[in-house]
């Protein structure tokens, strides 16, 4: 069978059309306190949640955590505790000693405790997984159910 015939068969041998289910969207909705779904879901799998009043308290706070951290590197501009600029960094390997990353995340999610994060925030994409300890700085207003 050559090229022609098989498209032909295809173009004569189309399925019917079936109409895309409806979906009742209000299914989805509960009456949740998505902040502590979203704590709760990241506790369960070893994160810890700090829920503060402002972003004027961010650097206190990380200061309190992480009291030996030396080499920090901020790629989310809400704190002042940067000692190093990531901007100045080229190669993935400079980056094993650093002591503490703050990467800004767009939205978390209540379901399971994940956390949609930007690589466009900084130039190198090891810089979350490499570094001893993470800090994501989230909007709590930035907290959705699920994805769905």
């Amino acid at each position: 069978m050559g090229k022609a015939e098989i498209l032909k068969s295809i173009k004569e041998n189309k399925p019917d059309l079936l109409p895309l289910p409806e979906i009742d969207v209000t299914n989805f909705i509960e009456n949740i306190n998505l902040l502590a779904a979203f704590k709760e879901k990241v506790v369960g799998v070893g994160g810890s949640v700090i829920d503060l009043s402002s972003k004027s308290e961010i650097d206190g706070s990380l200061r309190l955590k992480y009291p030996n951290a030396a080499k920090i590197i901020d790629c989310s501009q809400e704190t002042s505790l940067g000692s190093v600029l990531i901007s100045e960094i080229k190669e993935p390997h400079k980056l094993e000693d650093v002591d503490l990353a703050i990467i800004k995340g767009e939205f978390g999610v209540a379901e399971n405790g994940a956390v949609w994060i930007s690589e466009t925030q900084f130039p190198i994409r090891v810089l979350p997984f490499i570094a001893n300890d993470l800090v994501i700085v989230l909007d709590k207003t930035a907290i959705c159910q699920h994805l769905h």
